[in-house]
C-alpha cells in the first residue's frame, strides 16, 4: 500500500446520507473545482447537505451509523439449489391436498459491504502517476438467492410486499462524476464503493401439513439516493491500491 494519493473533485457524485460523529474536513458545495491531498487511509463521504467530506477508513462507523463491514458468512451464502426433478416429484405429492405457505423470517442484518468496483483498475507507469475516473457501465444491483428455484416467485412477491425490496432494482455508473483519483507510480488502482446493505433471510414452507417443502432464502439490498439528478445507492467511496494483479479488495476478502 502507499502512504498518499491526490484527488481532484469537480463536480457532485452520487452519494450517500449517513450522519457523522466526527469533524472532518468538509468541500462546501457539489460543484467544487478543488484539489485534496488524502492519505491512504482516506474516503469520500457526502453528507445531508450535499458536501463533500473526508473521512478516515478507520472511522467508517461515524458514518454509517456504527453498522459493521460484513463479515465472511454474511458474504458467502452457501445454499444447495434443489433439481427440477426432485421438485416436480415433490409437485405430484402435493396434487393430493391442500398447500400451505408459511415464512419465517430471520433477524435482518444491516452491514457495509465489501468493494464494489466503479472503475477498471489501472497499472501506474514506473515513474509516473496515472489518473483514474469513475467508468461508466458499473452496476449494482438487489440480488436474491434460495435452496428452491420454483419458490422464487412467491419470495419475490413476499420481500416485495412485507420491506418493500424489488430484486429487479439495479444502479448503473455514469462517468460525467468527474472524479479523478492519482494512482501512485507502479501501483495498481481501481474506485471502489463500500454500499450499506440490508439482509432479508429465512424460510419458506410450501405444500400440505407434514409434508411441506422448505425453501431457504437470502436477499441483499441497497438503499438508493438521488444526488445532482443521478441515482445511486448509499455508501463510502474510496481508491483501492495495491502491488499486485489481480488487484485484492481493501474492504473484504478475494479480488476485484
Amino acid at each position: 500500500m502507499y502512504t498518499t494519493f491526490a484527488i481532484i473533485i469537480q463536480t457532485c457524485i452520487l452519494a450517500f446520507g449517513a450522519t457523522a460523529a466526527a469533524t472532518p474536513a468538509t468541500i462546501n458545495g457539489p460543484s467544487s473545482n478543488i484539489q485534496h491531498i488524502l492519505a491512504a487511509d482516506e474516503m469520500i463521504h457526502f453528507n445531508s447537505k450535499g458536501n463533500v467530506e473526508v473521512v478516515k477508513r478507520s472511522e467508517y462507523l461515524k458514518y454509517t451509523g456504527g453498522v459493521p463491514i460484513a463479515t465472511p458468512e454474511q458474504r458467502y451464502v452457501n445454499f444447495t439449489i434443489d433439481t427440477e426433478e426432485e421438485a416436480e416429484t415433490q409437485h405430484k405429492i402435493e396434487k393430493r391436498c391442500q398447500k400451505q405457505t408459511i415464512f419465517t423470517m430471520k433477524p435482518t442484518q444491516t452491514y457495509v459491504n465489501w468493494d464494489v468496483p466503479m472503475s477498471g483498475i489501472v497499472l501506474a507507469p514506473p515513474d509516473s502517476t496515472a489518473s483514474l475516473d469513475i467508468n461508466e457501465g458499473f452496476t449494482i444491483e438487489n440480488s436474491l438467492v434460495s435452496t428452491q428455484t420454483l419458490a422464487s416467485g412467491k419470495i419475490r412477491n413476499f420481500m416485495k410486499h412485507s420491506f418493500g425490496t424489488s430484486f429487479s432494482k439495479s444502479w448503473t455508473t455514469s462517468s460525467s462524476h468527474s472524479y479523478y483519483f492519482t494512482v501512485p507510480p507502479g501501483k495498481f488502482g481501481a474506485i471502489v464503493i463500500n454500499p450499506l446493505t440490508t439482509r432479508h433471510s429465512g424460510y419458506v414452507d410450501i405444500g400440505c401439513i407434514g409434508q411441506a417443502k422448505r425453501t431457504e432464502f437470502s436477499g441483499e439490498s441497497y438503499r438508493p439516493k438521488s444526488y445532482s439528478d443521478k441515482e445511486w445507492v448509499e455508501g463510502l467511496i474510496g481508491v483501492c491500491v495495491g502491488d499486485t494483479f489481480p488487484l485484492r479488495k481493501c474492504f473484504g476478502e478475494g479480488t476485484l
